[in-house]
């Protein structure tokens, strides 16, 4: 897809660096971005979460045309919180404390919430007041108010950082994807049975101490119990 290698290259990120932060293979990114196979959803979310991109700006073919970044700061950290913490939009809207509000399809009828698709959740979270949505986050989230500095909001001046609350950043959503990805490959090699240690060794060269913890534990678990 050529947007997803234009997006990479106006990052000024090559392949290998591309897949050293997200634990996808420089095979597979580059059989996206030559066209040669459809995206993965998981990829193409990655690509267009980290950066900060929209979907649609995927899809046009103008290339001369700018891509054109999130315009709710908010509800991207909105959205990498809700993949890692691995809830749907219902779910969200619940803990954003939202489910007592009702809504109004086009034609003007009320519809309560549990009623909504997860398309129509959506839809109005990201079209929600930026700063309304960071202050339902900050507060019903237990997100950390430093997260939002990393997106491009303004930093605050005079805030305590209460370090027990939740950071969410670009790079924490990275580290979680990662570690999937590099769990899968895990699962892979421990089936084949053979050359395990060093295989896993050799994938986890350039992670974290965090997420390596948490990718040995899995090989631990992995080889306990064949």
């Amino acid at each position: 897809m050529i947007n997803l290698l234009r997006l990479r290259i106006f990052k000024k990120m090559s392949r290998k660096e591309l897949s050293d932060l997200s634990g996808f293979p420089v095979s597979t990114i580059v059989v996206y971005e030559n066209g040669k196979q459809k995206p993965s959803h998981k990829y193409l979310e990655f690509c267009l979460l980290y950066f900060g991109y929209t979907y649609e700006c995927l899809y046009d073919y103008e290339i001369e045309k700018a891509l054109e970044p999130f315009k709710n700061k908010a509800f991207r950290v909105l959205e990498i919180y809700r993949i890692i913490h691995k809830m749907n939009y219902h779910q969200l809207y619940s803990k954003l404390s939202l489910d007592n509000k009702s809504i109004l399809y086009s034609y003007n009828s009320p519809v309560l919430n549990k009623d909504k698709k997860e398309e129509q959740i959506k839809e109005e979270l990201s079209s929600m007041n930026e700063n309304e949505l960071k202050n339902l986050i900050t507060k019903h989230l237990n997100a950390r108010e430093d997260s939002f500095e990393r997106f491009g909001f303004e930093k605050e001046t005079n805030v305590k950082i209460d370090e027990t609350k939740e950071l969410i950043t670009p790079d924490i959503y990275a580290n979680f994807v990662k570690a999937q990805n590099l769990g899968n490959k895990a699962k892979i090699i421990a089936n084949k049975g053979s050359g395990l240690d060093a295989e896993i060794l050799e994938a986890l060269q350039g992670v974290n101490d965090d997420v390596k913890k948490v990718i040995l534990t899995l090989l631990k678990l992995l080889k306990g119990a064949k």
